[in-house]
Protein backbone atom coordinates (compact mmCIF):
# COMPACT_ATOMS: atom_id res chain seq x y z
CA UNK A 1 0.00 0.00 0.00
CA UNK A 2 1.08 3.30 -0.66
CA UNK A 3 -0.73 6.48 -0.03
CA UNK A 4 -4.49 6.55 -0.76
CA UNK A 5 -3.18 3.70 -3.90
CA UNK A 6 -3.16 0.12 -3.19
CA UNK A 7 -3.82 -3.21 -5.39
CA UNK A 8 -5.69 -5.92 -4.00
CA UNK A 9 -5.07 -8.79 -6.18
CA UNK A 10 -3.81 -9.22 -10.01
CA UNK A 11 -5.29 -12.37 -11.46
CA UNK A 12 -3.34 -13.12 -15.24
CA UNK A 13 -4.55 -15.17 -18.34
CA UNK A 14 -3.03 -16.35 -20.76
CA UNK A 15 0.88 -15.73 -19.02
CA UNK A 16 2.16 -15.65 -15.63
CA UNK A 17 3.79 -12.51 -14.38
CA UNK A 18 7.69 -12.49 -12.51
CA UNK A 19 9.60 -11.05 -9.95
CA UNK A 20 7.02 -8.87 -8.84
CA UNK A 21 8.20 -6.02 -6.83
CA UNK A 22 6.76 -2.83 -5.00
CA UNK A 23 8.62 0.51 -4.45
CA UNK A 24 7.63 3.82 -3.46
CA UNK A 25 4.55 3.19 -5.53
CA UNK A 26 5.88 1.19 -8.54
CA UNK A 27 5.29 -2.26 -9.73
CA UNK A 28 7.50 -3.87 -11.46
CA UNK A 29 7.47 -7.49 -12.94
CA UNK A 30 8.43 -9.38 -16.12
CA UNK A 31 5.61 -10.62 -18.13
CA UNK A 32 5.81 -13.74 -21.29
CA UNK A 33 8.34 -16.37 -21.93
CA UNK A 34 11.74 -16.96 -20.22
CA UNK A 35 13.60 -16.08 -23.29
CA UNK A 36 11.81 -12.88 -24.35
CA UNK A 37 10.27 -11.09 -21.55
CA UNK A 38 8.74 -8.10 -21.07
CA UNK A 39 9.59 -5.55 -18.53
CA UNK A 40 6.39 -4.24 -17.35
CA UNK A 41 5.77 -1.46 -15.05
CA UNK A 42 2.53 0.02 -13.57
CA UNK A 43 2.75 3.38 -11.50
CA UNK A 44 0.32 2.33 -8.79
CA UNK A 45 0.65 6.58 -7.24
CA UNK A 46 -1.87 7.56 -9.67
CA UNK A 47 -4.16 4.74 -9.16
CA UNK A 48 -6.65 3.16 -6.92
CA UNK A 49 -7.37 -0.57 -8.27
CA UNK A 50 -10.13 -1.96 -6.15
CA UNK A 51 -9.29 -5.66 -8.03
CA UNK A 52 -8.72 -6.84 -11.60
CA UNK A 53 -9.67 -10.37 -12.21
CA UNK A 54 -9.82 -12.50 -15.20
CA UNK A 55 -12.64 -13.82 -17.55
CA UNK A 56 -14.70 -11.30 -16.73
CA UNK A 57 -17.67 -10.24 -19.53
CA UNK A 58 -20.39 -7.75 -19.79
CA UNK A 59 -20.17 -5.47 -16.79
CA UNK A 60 -22.81 -3.26 -16.13
CA UNK A 61 -22.83 -0.63 -12.95
CA UNK A 62 -25.92 0.68 -10.67
CA UNK A 63 -26.34 3.82 -9.33
CA UNK A 64 -25.35 2.33 -5.95
CA UNK A 65 -21.88 1.30 -7.50
CA UNK A 66 -23.02 -2.48 -7.26
CA UNK A 67 -21.70 -3.99 -10.07
CA UNK A 68 -23.08 -7.08 -12.08
CA UNK A 69 -20.55 -9.15 -14.50
CA UNK A 70 -20.64 -12.35 -16.00
CA UNK A 71 -17.61 -14.77 -15.00
CA UNK A 72 -16.68 -17.51 -17.29
CA UNK A 73 -19.25 -19.52 -18.72
CA UNK A 74 -21.73 -19.91 -15.66
CA UNK A 75 -21.70 -17.72 -13.26
CA UNK A 76 -23.72 -14.38 -12.36
CA UNK A 77 -21.15 -12.11 -9.99
CA UNK A 78 -22.78 -9.16 -7.99
CA UNK A 79 -19.70 -6.93 -6.26
CA UNK A 80 -21.43 -4.56 -3.35
CA UNK A 81 -19.07 -1.24 -3.20
CA UNK A 82 -17.16 -2.63 -0.67
CA UNK A 83 -16.14 -5.18 -2.42
CA UNK A 84 -17.78 -7.93 -1.22
CA UNK A 85 -18.84 -10.69 -4.14
CA UNK A 86 -21.94 -12.77 -3.88
CA UNK A 87 -21.73 -15.34 -7.01
CA UNK A 88 -25.04 -17.24 -8.21
CA UNK A 89 -25.05 -19.60 -11.22
CA UNK A 90 -25.81 -17.83 -14.50
CA UNK A 91 -29.82 -18.45 -15.32
CA UNK A 92 -30.47 -19.75 -18.28
CA UNK A 93 -32.22 -16.48 -19.53
CA UNK A 94 -28.86 -14.64 -19.40
CA UNK A 95 -26.87 -17.36 -21.49
CA UNK A 96 -25.00 -16.08 -24.32
CA UNK A 97 -26.50 -14.90 -26.88
CA UNK A 98 -28.66 -12.78 -25.22
CA UNK A 99 -26.31 -11.96 -22.45
CA UNK A 100 -24.53 -9.35 -24.75
CA UNK A 101 -23.62 -6.43 -23.06
CA UNK A 102 -25.96 -4.77 -25.79
CA UNK A 103 -29.45 -6.60 -23.91
CA UNK A 104 -28.24 -6.14 -20.69
CA UNK A 105 -29.55 -2.70 -18.50
CA UNK A 106 -29.63 -2.19 -14.53
CA UNK A 107 -31.05 0.49 -12.82
CA UNK A 108 -32.77 1.08 -9.00
CA UNK A 109 -32.65 -2.89 -8.18
CA UNK A 110 -33.97 -3.75 -11.50
CA UNK A 111 -31.94 -5.95 -13.83
CA UNK A 112 -33.20 -5.62 -17.84
CA UNK A 113 -32.53 -8.56 -20.33
CA UNK A 114 -34.12 -9.67 -23.50
CA UNK A 115 -35.58 -12.94 -24.32
CA UNK A 116 -36.63 -14.15 -28.16
CA UNK A 117 -39.61 -12.69 -27.39
CA UNK A 118 -39.11 -9.15 -25.64
CA UNK A 119 -37.81 -7.16 -22.28
CA UNK A 120 -37.76 -9.04 -19.27
CA UNK A 121 -37.21 -7.90 -15.63
CA UNK A 122 -35.78 -9.18 -12.76
CA UNK A 123 -35.95 -7.45 -9.71
CA UNK A 124 -33.42 -7.42 -6.46
CA UNK A 125 -36.51 -7.79 -3.98
CA UNK A 126 -37.21 -6.10 -0.62
CA UNK A 127 -33.15 -6.17 0.48
CA UNK A 128 -32.18 -4.21 -2.90
CA UNK A 129 -29.01 -7.01 -3.13
CA UNK A 130 -28.79 -9.31 -6.38
CA UNK A 131 -28.17 -12.97 -6.06
CA UNK A 132 -29.81 -13.03 -2.67
CA UNK A 133 -33.25 -15.18 -1.70
CA UNK A 134 -35.40 -12.51 -2.08
CA UNK A 135 -35.17 -11.88 -5.73
CA UNK A 136 -38.17 -11.57 -7.31
CA UNK A 137 -38.66 -14.02 -10.46
CA UNK A 138 -38.49 -12.35 -14.05
CA UNK A 139 -41.58 -10.31 -14.97
CA UNK A 140 -41.91 -10.03 -19.27
CA UNK A 141 -42.50 -5.86 -20.03
CA UNK A 142 -41.94 -5.53 -23.28
CA UNK A 143 -42.84 -7.24 -26.83
CA UNK A 144 -40.58 -7.01 -29.89
CA UNK A 145 -43.31 -7.87 -31.67
CA UNK A 146 -41.07 -9.58 -34.93
CA UNK A 147 -38.83 -6.58 -35.15
CA UNK A 148 -35.04 -6.45 -33.88
CA UNK A 149 -33.47 -4.89 -30.87
CA UNK A 150 -31.47 -1.54 -31.90
CA UNK A 151 -30.95 -0.09 -28.59
CA UNK A 152 -31.24 -0.49 -24.83
CA UNK A 153 -30.55 2.24 -21.81
CA UNK A 154 -31.81 2.13 -18.23
CA UNK A 155 -31.63 5.33 -15.53
CA UNK A 156 -32.96 6.84 -12.75
CA UNK A 157 -35.23 4.25 -11.94
CA UNK A 158 -36.66 4.30 -16.33
CA UNK A 159 -35.63 2.01 -19.09
CA UNK A 160 -36.08 2.56 -22.84
CA UNK A 161 -35.82 0.76 -25.90
CA UNK A 162 -35.65 1.08 -29.59
CA UNK A 163 -36.65 -1.34 -32.27
CA UNK A 164 -36.36 -2.03 -35.80
CA UNK A 165 -37.95 -4.15 -38.50
CA UNK A 166 -34.82 -5.85 -40.27
CA UNK A 167 -37.48 -6.57 -43.34
CA UNK A 168 -37.77 -3.11 -43.89
CA UNK A 169 -35.92 -1.02 -46.38
CA UNK A 170 -34.93 1.75 -44.20
CA UNK A 171 -33.43 1.95 -40.77
CA UNK A 172 -36.56 3.90 -39.19
CA UNK A 173 -36.87 2.89 -35.80
CA UNK A 174 -39.66 2.54 -33.02
CA UNK A 175 -39.32 3.63 -29.46
CA UNK A 176 -40.88 3.00 -25.79
CA UNK A 177 -40.09 4.51 -22.56
CA UNK A 178 -40.66 1.97 -19.00
CA UNK A 179 -41.51 4.27 -17.08
CA UNK A 180 -41.32 3.03 -13.16
CA UNK A 181 -44.20 3.95 -11.06
CA UNK A 182 -43.56 5.78 -8.19
CA UNK A 183 -41.83 3.51 -4.94
CA UNK A 184 -41.80 0.67 -7.30
CA UNK A 185 -40.23 -1.52 -9.76
CA UNK A 186 -40.18 -1.65 -13.56
CA UNK A 187 -41.90 -4.77 -13.50
CA UNK A 188 -44.89 -2.81 -12.76
CA UNK A 189 -43.16 -0.34 -15.99
CA UNK A 190 -45.95 1.62 -17.88
CA UNK A 191 -44.64 1.39 -21.40
CA UNK A 192 -45.23 4.81 -23.30
CA UNK A 193 -44.38 5.00 -27.22
CA UNK A 194 -42.33 7.87 -27.80
CA UNK A 195 -43.61 10.62 -30.01
CA UNK A 196 -41.15 10.56 -32.61
CA UNK A 197 -38.91 8.25 -34.56
CA UNK A 198 -36.97 8.71 -37.68
CA UNK A 199 -33.76 7.03 -39.52
CA UNK A 200 -30.81 5.64 -37.26
CA UNK A 201 -27.20 5.62 -39.40
CA UNK A 202 -25.52 4.49 -36.47
CA UNK A 203 -26.39 1.96 -33.56
CA UNK A 204 -26.31 4.37 -30.81
CA UNK A 205 -28.67 3.37 -27.85
CA UNK A 206 -31.02 5.81 -26.49
CA UNK A 207 -30.20 7.96 -23.07
CA UNK A 208 -32.78 7.56 -20.14
CA UNK A 209 -33.11 9.49 -16.83
CA UNK A 210 -35.84 10.34 -14.07
CA UNK A 211 -36.29 13.38 -16.04
CA UNK A 212 -35.48 12.99 -19.43
CA UNK A 213 -35.55 10.78 -22.76
CA UNK A 214 -33.43 11.41 -25.38
CA UNK A 215 -32.36 9.77 -28.85
CA UNK A 216 -30.91 11.08 -32.21
CA UNK A 217 -32.24 11.20 -35.43
CA UNK A 218 -30.67 11.30 -38.88
CA UNK A 219 -32.20 13.91 -40.95
CA UNK A 220 -30.73 14.23 -44.32
CA UNK A 221 -26.99 15.32 -43.79
CA UNK A 222 -27.70 16.09 -40.41
CA UNK A 223 -28.93 15.22 -37.01
CA UNK A 224 -31.64 15.77 -34.84
CA UNK A 225 -31.08 15.52 -31.08
CA UNK A 226 -34.92 14.72 -30.21
CA UNK A 227 -36.10 14.54 -26.24
CA UNK A 228 -38.99 14.04 -23.94
CA UNK A 229 -39.35 15.00 -20.40
CA UNK A 230 -40.61 12.52 -18.32
CA UNK A 231 -43.37 13.67 -15.50
CA UNK A 232 -44.16 10.60 -13.53
CA UNK A 233 -45.21 7.59 -15.73
CA UNK A 234 -46.14 10.02 -18.62
CA UNK A 235 -43.73 11.51 -21.45
CA UNK A 236 -44.11 15.50 -22.66
CA UNK A 237 -44.44 15.91 -26.51
CA UNK A 238 -41.31 15.83 -28.15
CA UNK A 239 -39.26 18.63 -28.58
CA UNK A 240 -35.48 19.08 -30.38
CA UNK A 241 -32.18 20.41 -28.83
CA UNK A 242 -31.50 23.62 -31.16
CA UNK A 243 -28.00 23.71 -32.34
CA UNK A 244 -27.96 27.53 -33.01
CA UNK A 245 -29.41 28.20 -29.43
CA UNK A 246 -26.52 25.98 -27.97
CA UNK A 247 -23.88 27.09 -30.62
CA UNK A 248 -23.98 30.76 -29.39
CA UNK A 249 -23.55 29.48 -25.70
CA UNK A 250 -20.16 27.70 -26.94
CA UNK A 251 -16.78 29.24 -27.07
CA UNK A 252 -15.86 26.88 -30.17
CA UNK A 253 -17.71 26.93 -33.99
CA UNK A 254 -20.58 24.53 -34.42
CA UNK A 255 -21.89 23.18 -38.01
CA UNK A 256 -25.70 23.90 -38.11
CA UNK A 257 -28.30 23.28 -40.13
CA UNK A 258 -31.46 25.47 -38.45
CA UNK A 259 -32.04 23.78 -35.59
CA UNK A 260 -30.23 20.80 -36.89
CA UNK A 261 -26.64 19.65 -36.17
CA UNK A 262 -24.66 19.26 -39.34
CA UNK A 263 -21.38 17.61 -40.45
CA UNK A 264 -21.35 15.53 -37.40
CA UNK A 265 -22.39 11.86 -35.94
CA UNK A 266 -23.77 11.10 -32.34
CA UNK A 267 -21.44 8.08 -31.00
CA UNK A 268 -22.64 8.28 -27.41
CA UNK A 269 -25.71 9.57 -25.68
CA UNK A 270 -26.25 9.29 -21.88
CA UNK A 271 -28.64 11.12 -19.22
CA UNK A 272 -28.55 11.73 -15.46
CA UNK A 273 -30.93 14.00 -14.07
CA UNK A 274 -32.16 16.42 -16.54
CA UNK A 275 -28.77 16.79 -17.85
CA UNK A 276 -27.94 15.07 -21.19
CA UNK A 277 -24.27 13.76 -22.33
CA UNK A 278 -23.55 13.29 -26.28
CA UNK A 279 -20.40 12.48 -28.03
CA UNK A 280 -20.09 14.07 -31.24
CA UNK A 281 -17.59 13.38 -34.16
CA UNK A 282 -16.98 14.99 -37.44
CA UNK A 283 -18.57 13.12 -40.17
CA UNK A 284 -16.75 14.12 -43.24
CA UNK A 285 -13.40 12.02 -41.30
CA UNK A 286 -12.44 8.47 -41.25
CA UNK A 287 -11.05 6.90 -37.66
CA UNK A 288 -8.75 7.07 -36.19
CA UNK A 289 -8.18 10.59 -37.08
CA UNK A 290 -11.69 11.46 -35.91
CA UNK A 291 -12.08 14.52 -33.75
CA UNK A 292 -14.70 13.93 -31.19
CA UNK A 293 -16.21 16.52 -28.62
CA UNK A 294 -17.79 15.69 -25.40
CA UNK A 295 -20.95 18.21 -24.64
CA UNK A 296 -23.00 18.32 -21.74
CA UNK A 297 -26.34 19.99 -22.23
CA UNK A 298 -27.53 21.51 -18.84
CA UNK A 299 -31.09 22.52 -19.25
CA UNK A 300 -31.10 24.15 -15.73
CA UNK A 301 -33.40 24.30 -12.43
CA UNK A 302 -36.54 24.31 -15.13
CA UNK A 303 -35.56 21.45 -16.33
CA UNK A 304 -36.18 22.76 -20.06
CA UNK A 305 -33.90 23.29 -22.80
CA UNK A 306 -34.40 26.59 -25.01
CA UNK A 307 -35.03 28.92 -21.95
CA UNK A 308 -32.74 31.58 -20.40
CA UNK A 309 -31.00 29.75 -18.07
CA UNK A 310 -29.71 26.47 -20.02
CA UNK A 311 -26.17 25.86 -20.11
CA UNK A 312 -23.58 24.12 -22.05
CA UNK A 313 -20.54 22.79 -21.03
CA UNK A 314 -17.23 20.91 -23.26
CA UNK A 315 -15.15 18.28 -21.82
CA UNK A 316 -11.38 20.01 -22.82
CA UNK A 317 -10.56 17.29 -25.00
CA UNK A 318 -7.39 19.10 -26.34
CA UNK A 319 -5.90 16.51 -29.16
CA UNK A 320 -7.26 13.39 -27.27
CA UNK A 321 -10.02 11.22 -29.09
CA UNK A 322 -12.47 9.49 -27.49
CA UNK A 323 -13.39 6.03 -28.34
CA UNK A 324 -15.91 5.05 -30.41
CA UNK A 325 -18.01 2.70 -28.50
CA UNK A 326 -18.37 -0.79 -30.18
CA UNK A 327 -22.21 -1.88 -31.34
CA UNK A 328 -24.81 -1.16 -28.34
CA UNK A 329 -21.89 -0.58 -25.72
CA UNK A 330 -20.30 2.31 -24.56
CA UNK A 331 -17.06 3.46 -23.86
CA UNK A 332 -18.08 6.89 -22.03
CA UNK A 333 -19.86 7.04 -19.23
CA UNK A 334 -21.81 10.22 -17.41
CA UNK A 335 -23.46 10.57 -13.95
CA UNK A 336 -23.92 13.18 -11.50
CA UNK A 337 -22.44 16.08 -13.33
CA UNK A 338 -19.39 13.48 -13.86
CA UNK A 339 -17.93 12.10 -17.51
CA UNK A 340 -15.43 9.06 -17.47
CA UNK A 341 -14.16 7.89 -21.00
CA UNK A 342 -11.69 6.20 -22.88
CA UNK A 343 -9.49 8.37 -25.13
CA UNK A 344 -6.28 8.15 -27.24
CA UNK A 345 -4.34 10.57 -29.03
CA UNK A 346 -2.23 9.79 -32.06
CA UNK A 347 0.79 9.32 -30.24
CA UNK A 348 -0.55 7.51 -27.00
CA UNK A 349 -2.32 4.50 -26.14
CA UNK A 350 -5.49 4.51 -25.29
CA UNK A 351 -6.04 5.66 -21.57
CA UNK A 352 -9.65 6.29 -18.76
CA UNK A 353 -10.00 10.45 -18.10
CA UNK A 354 -12.66 11.45 -15.80
CA UNK A 355 -14.43 14.81 -16.04
CA UNK A 356 -15.83 17.06 -13.11
CA UNK A 357 -18.33 19.93 -14.17
CA UNK A 358 -18.15 21.38 -11.01
CA UNK A 359 -14.77 21.83 -11.26
CA UNK A 360 -13.67 21.66 -14.75
CA UNK A 361 -10.64 19.36 -14.08
CA UNK A 362 -9.82 16.47 -16.27
CA UNK A 363 -7.83 13.74 -15.10
CA UNK A 364 -6.19 11.18 -16.72
CA UNK A 365 -6.50 8.15 -14.31
CA UNK A 366 -4.50 5.38 -16.08
CA UNK A 367 -1.31 5.38 -17.83
CA UNK A 368 -0.66 2.16 -18.69
CA UNK A 369 -0.32 0.48 -22.57
CA UNK A 370 -3.34 -1.65 -23.06
CA UNK A 371 -7.05 -2.17 -24.93
CA UNK A 372 -9.62 -0.53 -22.78
CA UNK A 373 -13.26 -0.67 -23.72
CA UNK A 374 -17.00 -0.44 -22.04
CA UNK A 375 -16.02 2.33 -19.22
CA UNK A 376 -19.28 2.29 -17.00
CA UNK A 377 -19.58 5.72 -14.14
CA UNK A 378 -21.70 5.75 -10.79
CA UNK A 379 -22.95 8.50 -9.32
CA UNK A 380 -19.81 8.69 -6.73
CA UNK A 381 -17.35 8.39 -9.61
CA UNK A 382 -16.45 4.69 -9.59
CA UNK A 383 -15.41 3.59 -12.84
CA UNK A 384 -15.34 -0.31 -14.30
CA UNK A 385 -13.91 -0.97 -17.54
CA UNK A 386 -13.06 -4.06 -19.75
CA UNK A 387 -8.97 -3.80 -19.60
CA UNK A 388 -6.28 -5.94 -21.44
CA UNK A 389 -3.97 -5.38 -19.45
CA UNK A 390 -2.76 -9.41 -18.96
CA UNK A 391 -3.14 -10.22 -22.33
CA UNK A 392 -6.50 -10.91 -22.33
CA UNK A 393 -9.51 -8.77 -21.00
CA UNK A 394 -10.19 -8.45 -17.63
CA UNK A 395 -12.44 -6.07 -15.31
CA UNK A 396 -11.13 -3.32 -13.94
CA UNK A 397 -12.73 -0.97 -10.97
CA UNK A 398 -11.17 2.34 -10.16
CA UNK A 399 -12.57 3.90 -6.78
CA UNK A 400 -12.71 7.74 -6.45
Amino acid sequence: KTGTSYLRHLVARGGQPRTPELDQGLLVYAYGSYDKSDLVAIDLSTLRWESVTGWEESQLIAEDGTILFRRGEGSLVARSPEGAERVGPLPDYLRPPQSDAASLAVTKGDLLFTTESGISVLNAGPDGAFLTFDDLAPVPVAAFAGKTLAGMAAGGGNAVVTLYDPAASSLKVSGVALLRPSGGSLQAATTVPLASVGEIRQWTPPAISERIVAWSEQTGGSIALRYQIVRGTTLLPVNALDCQHFEAMSSASWSCNGALWAGVEVHMMAASEGMLMVQFARAEVAPPYQSTRIVLFDPGADVAFGTADDRLYEVPMGNLVAQRPMAGRVSTGFSGGRVGFIASSLDASAQVYLWDRLSGALLQKTSHFSEKNELHLAPSGRMVWRDSLFDSYSTVVWLP
